[in-house]
């Protein structure tokens, strides 16, 4: 172009060093053309952002329909097991009441001029009203004095046909043949049959005494103990589940809660967790986080994110806890835990830790250790931050670098059942761990908890460690088996109430009812010379004793079995009674639980509660005797599966 210019200007002498193109107009069909490509251009985004619209709406909607179907079937099935428990305990109410009475009466050993006068007050309530009535005449041929007169006259005549009179024929003749199934009056012989003779009968054995028959042998039958007399028997070793007042228990761990919250001596720890929880978690699914879970008795690691709202476990594999089986070095703990994680780091993107042992959270959500409970022998602890440790194992193998957070096994239960549950059945949450140990935790304004000093709106998981409370009530087998623990003294009611150690007091329990003669000699010898006996086992024997769970007890006699079964149903009696003071010191700290159609969710994890028995059934009876009838507050108990994990990741990824 310059070239063409220089040829044009410089017979001029002019020099061009630089064209500008303002406008430039190109021919009708090329505009045609591109007015054609940008209309197509608009309308294909235009159709791509309908689709995309419509697609997270019908998304949006199915998700909606399910929570809705969900909730509703939730809301049905509380309905219908609220108002079976309120027809059962109008009926069980009634008939204790009519037990009562009938006791009553047996006790007064009353007259026969008594028992005639009540029933003649009976039948004149029967009478009483404008409903037809059948009165069926008694078998003897006394009549009772009050009957009308003309009654009298008339049963007094001969006893024929034509006596006796007949409102519904017009005429009293013959109308029936006594001793025979004929009618003279009206004869079918199509109906007859020839029947025959009938074999007389053998006179009837004499009966029994209502309501138990005579044995057949001669021997005795051995005398199966009452619930009471057993009761008894523990009652001298303050054991018996009546000596244990959920009052004042409730009471007493309700101001060890209060004086944790301002930092006073004597209170629970009430751990800050620096942690809300925010209704359903919506993480996208590239957000993948590895999960491990530090039990009382297993190491689990697992990898977990989430669907449409629900969590999803992959990659699952459990181990021996470091320090359960044997003793263990703290650094044993950490080489496990990244051992495990290793092989996961290039598919997540986050790192959670479920800790289920005492620890102090920071505000960046690693723990300082406390200690070690549930008898796992792991030293070396002191002065140690999980998570920091942990990054710095795993930075010293060369491993990608991902942000971690460490949280106690009960606010992960709590995130579990408040991020899974629907919120509009529930009216507020707490978590419960009973397993090899037991904790719980709730949700709590900032302003409460004193002792961190915040004027803040907001609420705040607490982790309560309330297995460290220590004004129970202990038995004699309570205080035998704290002096024998690891730590004597500390964590009393862990030892009332967890796994690790009910199984060790129902076995206690068991030798002190042997030596006191309630069983008989054979198998109080067996019983006094039983070793262990694990919690699982006490549970399944004390719901049935005929199970086998307990070898000493496999060829005991009936009456033996069931005595032992009474005995342990005590042991895990109690425990029922501490779990639901607990439970209810937590619905009085937070002054919930007062909407019966939407109770507050007590989200469970932990062996013990998850697949007993004996021990579950007995808390929800307590929690309807307590706290439902006795103060009108509505709580249940949902064990979550996998909570510790679930909770944990939840916990993760609320932190981004």
């Amino acid at each position: 172009m310059r070239q063409i210019l220089d040829e044009a200007t410089d017979p001029w002498g002019i020099k061009v060093n630089r064209v500008e193109l303002k406008n430039i107009i190109p021919p009708k069909e090329i505009q045609n053309a591109m007015e054609k490509q940008m209309k197509a251009e608009r309308e294909r985004r235009e159709a791509i952002l309908r689709a995309e619209g419509e697609k997270r709406s019908a998304i949006l909607a199915a998700e909606g329909e399910k929570e809705s179907a969900i909730l509703r079937a939730d809301a049905k099935k509380q309905e219908q097991i609220l108002e079976a428990q309120g027809r059962a305990e109008a009926i069980l109410t009634v008939q204790r009441a009519t037990a009562e009475g009938i006791r009553l009466i047996n006790e007064s050993m009353p007259s026969d001029a008594v028992i005639k006068l009540k029933s003649l007050e009976a039948f004149a309530a029967a009478a009483d009203g404008r409903a037809t009535k059948i009165i069926i005449r008694p078998r003897s041929r006394a009549l009772p004095r009050w009957q009308p007169a003309w009654s009298r006259a008339s049963r007094a005549r001969p006893r024929t046909p034509d006596h006796r009179p007949n409102l519904h024929r017009p005429a009293p003749g013959p109308a029936r043949v006594f001793g025979k199934k004929e009618r003279t009056h009206m004869n079918f012989p199509f109906l007859k049959k020839n029947k025959p003779a009938p074999t007389p009968e053998a006179p009837a054995a004499p009966r029994a005494p209502f309501p138990f028959a005579a044995p057949a042998q001669d021997e005795p039958v051995p005398a199966i103990p009452s619930m009471r007399t057993c009761w008894i028997s523990c009652t001298k070793y303050d054991a018996a589940p009546d000596q244990v007042d959920t009052q004042a228990l409730t009471d007493a761990m309700l101001a060890a809660m209060q004086r944790g919250l301002r930092g006073e001596a004597g209170g629970l720890p009430m751990l800050p967790a620096y942690l809300a929880p925010h209704g359903h978690i919506t993480a996208p699914k590239d957000k993948r986080v590895a999960v491990i879970d530090a039990g009382g008795t297993n190491f689990r690691v697992a990898t977990v994110h989430y669907e449409f709202g629900q969590p999803i476990l992959e990659d699952e594999r459990t181990l021996p806890m470091p320090g359960s089986e044997q003793d263990a070095d703290w650094m044993d703990f950490i080489r496990l835990a990244a051992d495990a994680l290793e092989p996961l780091l290039d598919r997540v993107t986050q790192i959670g830790v479920c800790f289920s042992y005492p620890a102090e959270n920071t505000p960046e959500l690693d723990a300082k250790v406390l200690g070690m409970t549930k008898e796992v022998q792991l030293t070396g602890w002191e002065d140690h931050l999980v998570g920091a440790d942990l990054a710095e194992e795993l930075e010293r193998r060369g491993c990608t670098k991902l942000p971690i957070v460490v949280i106690n096994d009960t606010p992960a239960t709590y995130l579990s059942g408040s991020t899974t549950i629907a919120n509009n059945y529930a009216n507020g949450f707490a978590g419960l761990v009973n397993g090899t140990g037991t904790n719980t935790c709730c949700l709590l304004p900032v302003r409460a908890i004193e002792k961190l000093g915040r004027d803040a709106d907001g609420e705040m998981l607490v982790n309560l460690e309330s297995g460290s409370f220590t004004d129970v009530p202990q038995s004699a087998f309570d205080k035998a088996l704290d002096a024998a623990s690891a730590a004597p003294g500390a964590y009393r009611f862990e030892k009332m109430t967890s796994g690790r150690y009910l199984g060790e007091l129902s076995r206690l329990a068991l030798i002190a009812a042997a030596n006191g003669g309630l069983f008989a000699p054979e198998t109080a010898d067996k019983l006094c010379a039983l070793d262990t006996l694990s919690a699982a086992d006490a549970d399944a024997f004390g719901a049935d004793p005929d199970c086998g769970a307990i070898a000493a007890l496999a060829a005991a006699a009936d009456a033996d079995r069931k005595t032992a079964a009474m005995v342990i149903q005590g042991v895990f009696g109690r425990a029922a009674k501490a779990i639901v003071a607990n439970i209810a010191a937590i619905v009085f700290l937070t002054d919930g639980a007062k909407n019966r159609y939407r109770p507050m969710v007590v989200a469970v994890d932990g062996s013990l509660f998850r697949y007993s028995t004996l021990l579950r059934p007995a808390v929800s009876e307590e929690l309807e005797a307590f706290l439902v009838q006795k103060h009108q507050r509505y709580c249940v108990c949902k064990p979550v599966p996998n909570a510790s994990a679930i909770g944990t990741a939840a916990a993760s990824l609320l932190q981004g």
